[in-house]
């Protein structure tokens, strides 16, 4: 069943800048962004002044202050180092198919400094795929093995790019257990993942591990499938999808209990908003009409009222992944949309 109109929800749209991947700054003042493979940055907003009939006015507008970073035309994803001051990004690499090394620039400009060595970094996906730790002091990022399509976790440290951490979290016997995750806790040295299990059923499994105990709590809920891990902005709960037969559902988890569960329509890309009031999430319509196609939208479900909206009715056509991100204010999400930057901050009626 699709989500509900959006006539259910309050909603404003605006275009900031063409490009793509949007992050937001830790302190939620400025974007990060791709365009032809560069990155930059903008104000989330601009201080305007205008003239009208003599009398002065002031107030703020959405994006602006426009700044390039990088100039050689082969990066993406950028993350934000939680420090404020530079941003982290994958750099491609030539002959890696959809491949690439971390790499790191000052947000104030000036040359990029590699983080990650040797270590080839998957380049494209609507799940994160590569971060920094909430204190910056390590990096997380999956990559592949092209001869036998097996993908890897890794963890290194942010300083000097040291692997500390490593575990096979794909197989290619079962294809079918969906793409592996990964979301840091709040508490240091701590991360959960989710990953297709060795066994042949390749059923999905959720943990977590302790960088430097090497402590590893395994969620026991029976999950079929399982992705698109991401954590309570207030506390060390853990959302992710879980997929079992014939329904999708957004599974909330503190490794000792089950805490919660929501039926949605879809969960690519699951985000928690800073209030922990929604979720959004990829919506995929499938038109089978003379001319068929596909539509990826973004979906919000709140949790108060366990229901569903779709935030945005109108997505890119024939795309799997698409990149989206809450901002700081309440009810402001950014997101990509036909090579654009855009906003939508939504009002959910009472």
């Amino acid at each position: 069943m699709p989500p509900s109109s959006s006539d259910s929800l309050t909603t404003f749209v605006r275009i900031l800048a063409d490009g793509q991947e949007p992050a937001v700054s830790p302190d939620g003042t400025r974007i990060a962004f791709t365009n032809d493979g560069n990155i930059f940055v903008m104000d989330t907003s601009v201080r305007v002044t205008k003239s009208w009939n003599g009398i002065q006015f002031i107030y703020d507008t959405t994006g602006g202050n426009i700044k390039q970073l990088t100039f050689g035309g082969a990066d993406v994803l950028p993350r934000w180092n939680p420090n404020n001051q530079s941003i982290g990004f994958v750099r491609s690499t030539p002959g890696q198919s959809n491949m690439g090394l971390i790499f790191s620039v000052p947000v104030s400009g000036g040359a990029s400094t590699q983080l990650v060595f040797n270590q080839f970094t998957e380049d494209g996906n609507s799940s994160v795929r590569w971060d920094w730790s909430p204190d910056g002091k390590y990096i997380a990022f999956f990559s592949d093995d092209n001869e036998t399509s097996r993908e890897s976790l890794n963890v290194v440290l942010s300083s000097n790019g040291r692997k500390v951490y490593g575990v096979q979290s794909y197989y290619a016997l079962a294809p079918s257990a969906g793409s592996s995750s990964f979301a840091w806790s709040l508490t240091p040295d701590v991360l959960a993942y989710s990953r297709q299990s060795p066994d042949p059923n390749g059923i999905g499994e959720v943990w977590l591990i302790n960088l430097v105990s090497g402590e590893a709590i395994k969620d026991t809920s029976n999950v079929y499938l399982a992705s698109d891990l991401c954590r309570s902005p207030i506390e060390n709960k853990f959302a992710y999808d879980s997929y079992p037969v014939g329904s999708v559902k957004v599974e909330i988890t503190d490794f000792r209990n089950r805490l919660n569960e929501y039926s949605v329509s879809s969960g690519g890309g699951l985000k928690w908003s800073y209030d922990e009031k929604y979720f959004v999430y990829q919506w995929l319509y499938i038109y089978l009409g003379p001319s068929p196609y596909n539509q990826e939208r973004i979906a919000l479900f709140s949790v108060m009222k366990n229901k569903e909206y779709l935030l945005i009715p109108y997505g890119d056509f024939n795309r799997t992944n698409l990149f989206f991100e809450w901002g700081r204010s309440p009810n402001t999400v950014y997101f990509e949309r036909a090579g654009q930057i855009n906003v939508v901050t939504f009002n959910e009626p009472k």
